[in-house]
């Protein structure tokens, strides 16, 4: 957690800040996250004895809150220990999931009361072994820990980012796209946004370039029609930052797959944003799950089919000024409203035939959607007769479940008509 935010001066007297609502959202996607990732990534390699994995926590906190609330580097400590458990439970030879931390905080007095709760906890062992304690500021470390990480390893490592900063402008997008470069794209990000605070800028353009040059997205924004869109459009702020400035923020990082959602804090009117930049789709993919797993307090500005970003003055308006939460009724809508758009694709690209993963892969970054839903919305299609859904090399389909392996054909009808909300069907089969 960013330390700016929050005091760490007294902690030796016990007096510890307290963890804000937004703050255990964004700590309880990111424990889920870890643990579906690992398990994804790990849990059906089997024969290998050894894999590594490297975490960087670049505005770590003093990892300690009020109540006993954990912060950021024992989510991360723990999350990765119960992840080990669950895939070696059933294995013979174990798998050793050698984590590496490297904890970044500009607080001296944040890192010293990290360094106090490793070594009273479970972790003690590691702490300066396998967990290094960094004094500084990120945009000034990362090189540094980027060589570190990197020492000895010829593709370096998986390593994931956590970047909570304090606002919205201390992460430079151009470093993120220069580690994710050097990292042989291997790096993947998890980044905080201030974007009410951003927001007050938005009406004025000289002070709002400011800021998109400090993260590095000028050169991916058109800023006249940003603002020109807030004083023309019927639109939420919300729904402007995240059509805006989350496709130039994925574009600057130059990361292959992203996912937008917001953070809606219980106890403020103030509002987060968390931007996670994946190298690989299943890594997209978990953090999608993790979404839809966690609804309570996250939500999406825009569509809920394709070109989630697009704004269509057809569509109901509250999507783009109330947005909507990844509840199950928004589920159920986001498979109502995808699968006409699937369809679409499909015949005006041209590209009857693709796989089930392959499309899933191709428009994962285009849609709030997971690959359940997606997959769901295909047996919707399959049932109205606009699509047929054959096996692996056009084979006959044996079964109703969907596999990344099966082959969608389009038929010759053209109705793109709404299959009725019966014959939406909850997709059993677990996403990899």
């Amino acid at each position: 957690m960013a330390s700016e935010a929050f005091i760490w001066r007294d902690w030796e007297k016990g007096e510890f800040p307290e963890l804000r609502s937004h703050s255990r959202i964004k700590l309880e996607v990111l424990r889920q996250y870890v643990e579906s990732y690992i398990e994804i990534l790990f849990g059906n390699r089997f024969g290998v004895r050894e894999v590594e994995l490297t975490f960087v926590d670049g505005f770590c906190g003093g990892g300690m809150y009020k109540d006993n609330q954990p912060g950021s580097p024992l989510v991360l400590l723990r999350a990765v220990k119960t992840a080990k458990a669950k895939i070696n439970c059933p294995r013979k030879n174990p798998l050793k999931i050698a984590g590496i931390f490297y904890f970044v905080d500009k607080d001296k007095r944040a890192l010293d009361c990290l360094r106090h709760q490793i070594q009273n906890s479970e972790f003690r062992a590691e702490l300066d072994r396998s967990i290094h304690l960094v004094h500084g500021c990120f945009s000034e470390k990362h090189q540094d820990v980027m060589e570190k990480s990197m020492r000895g390893r010829r593709n370096g490592p998986r390593t994931i980012f956590f970047l909570d900063q304090c606002g919205y402008s201390k992460v430079d997008m151009r470093i993120v796209a220069q580690i994710s470069k050097a990292m042989n794209y291997k790096a993947e990000f998890i980044i905080n946004l201030a974007i009410t605070w951003m927001v007050d800028f938005l009406n004025t353009e000289g002070p709002f370039r400011e800021i998109c040059e400090c993260m590095g997205i000028e050169d991916f924004l058109n800023l006249e029609k940003l603002v020109q869109i807030r004083k023309d459009k019927p639109v939420g702020w919300h729904y402007i930052i995240e059509s805006q400035i989350g496709p130039a923020v994925w574009k600057a990082s130059q990361s292959p797959f992203y996912s937008p959602f917001y953070i809606r804090p219980a106890d403020s009117r103030r509002g987060y944003w968390l931007l996670h930049l994946a190298p690989m789709v299943r890594a997209r993919t978990a953090m999608a799950d993790v979404l839809w797993q966690n609804s309570s307090g996250t939500s999406h500005y825009g569509n809920r089919g394709l070109r989630m970003h697009e704004y269509n003055p057809r569509n109901d308006r509250s999507l783009y000024l109330d947005g909507f939460s990844l509840s199950d009724l928004n589920r159920d809508k986001c498979v109502q409203d995808l699968g006409p758009d699937i369809a679409r694709l499909i015949r005006d690209e041209d590209i009857s035939g693709i796989t089930v993963g392959d499309l899933s892969e191709r428009i994962c970054s285009d849609t709030v959607a997971n690959p359940a839903i997606i997959k769901d919305s295909l047996l919707g299609l399959k049932d109205a007769g606009e699509i047929i859904i054959a096996g692996p090399s056009n084979g006959t389909k044996r079964c109703e479940m969907i596999s990344d392996k099966d082959v969608i054909k389009i038929t010759g009808q053209r109705t793109f008509g709404f299959f009725p909300r019966k014959s939406i069907r909850k997709h059993s089969a677990p996403s990899k």
